[in-house]
């Protein structure tokens, strides 16, 4: 089944930043040029990525200035998302995500620095979403892999996120640093938009990166995005097609406007010899890459019987509705 696409979360930056000989051509990316057209992506979230606290900086500029190279090159095929362009269903738009604010500032500099860089990443695109932290943790809070919370810094970070009107992204929050970071705006009467970029649900796959079913309620009722993630360990072991019942699990919690895609493909050999030996295979056969998107809508079509607007709904039209309403701020036409 084809439909345009729109998806939240992938590290082709990551990818290219990684040597010189590497393109946007290069299908080990798994979200080249040709596998995106393939699928049918018209617009992808591009993160600019950090693993370590200590080196964030270094590796967020060189992944901008991969970023810049990439719009340089490809003229003819790609832009940025603009208000002007969100009625078209075809070409390719980007947009920027920062997926670990450690990106932005090292653990020592003043946060005045970090805002300083974020303006400055925001001048080649728009950002979509920020992540106070990845799996460790850093000066704002905690990450996924870890049990603490919200500390001094995140909340000064939320404060900026809420003035530039850009979403927080929770796929990469321990549970408590997304409470707490919750509870804060709540307290503050602060609306910022609230998104899971690449999380599946935890009580179908019982993993850390995945929701908890509190926190898939609190964003559904934030009217935020929760983006399915392809990647093997989150969905299941054995098959892909449990993917459908992570999405049954989020439309059954009245998600249906929520869900969407965030797939999350990633080159295996950019990461960390330890981690890159976790898992035989990172991704499942014929869905490895961005040319599988319209297997995985007949999938969900064939399982779970979904009429052709929900279809549209989870290919599109939720993360289009949510960057109109939430990050660019007009209307719907029509």
């Amino acid at each position: 089944m084809t439909s345009p696409i729109f998806d939240l979360h992938c590290d082709l930056l990551l990818f290219l930043s990684g040597s010189a000989d590497r393109t946007f051509l290069d299908p080990r990316s798994r979200a080249s040029l040709p596998l995106l057209r393939e699928g049918g992506v018209v617009f992808q979230t591009l993160a600019l990525f950090a693993e370590d606290e200590n080196k964030g900086v270094l590796d967020g500029k060189k992944q901008l200035e991969a970023f810049k190279r990439l719009m340089k090159d490809y003229p003819q095929d790609i832009t940025k998302i603009s208000r002007d362009n969100f009625e078209q269903n075809e070409g390719l738009r980007f947009a920027l995500a920062v997926e670990n604010a450690s990106i932005l500032v090292d653990e020592k500099e003043s946060l005045e620095k970090g805002l300083e860089r974020l303006t400055e990443i925001e001048k080649e695109a728009p950002i979509i979403y920020v992540s106070l932290t990845w799996n460790k943790e850093n000066r704002f809070g905690g990450g996924a892999l870890t049990e603490v919370g919200l500390k001094p810094d995140g909340k000064e970070m939320l404060r900026i996120l809420y003035e530039k009107n850009m979403a927080l992204d929770l796929s990469h929050a321990s549970d408590k640093l997304a409470r707490d970071s919750l509870e804060f705006l709540s307290k503050k009467g602060w609306e910022l938009p609230i998104i899971a970029s690449h999380s599946n649900a935890r009580a179908i796959q019982d993993v850390p990166r995945n929701l908890p079913k509190d926190l898939i309620l609190e964003i559904i009722k934030r009217k935020g995005l929760i983006g399915l993630n392809f990647v093997r360990f989150f969905i299941d072991e054995a098959s892909f097609e449990k993917i459908a019942d992570h999405l049954e699990y989020i439309f059954d919690a009245k998600g249906e406007d929520s869900i969407c895609f965030g797939a999350d493909f990633f080159f295996d050999e950019d990461l960390p010899q330890d981690r890159r030996s976790l898992h035989k295979e990172w991704y499942f056969q014929r869905f490895e890459n961005a040319s599988c998107y319209p297997r995985v809508l007949t999938l969900f079509k064939s399982k779970l019987k979904l009429s052709n607007q929900q279809i549209e709904k989870i290919a599109y039209l939720n993360i289009r509705r949510f960057l109109i309403e939430k990050i660019f701020n007009f209307a719907l036409k029509g």
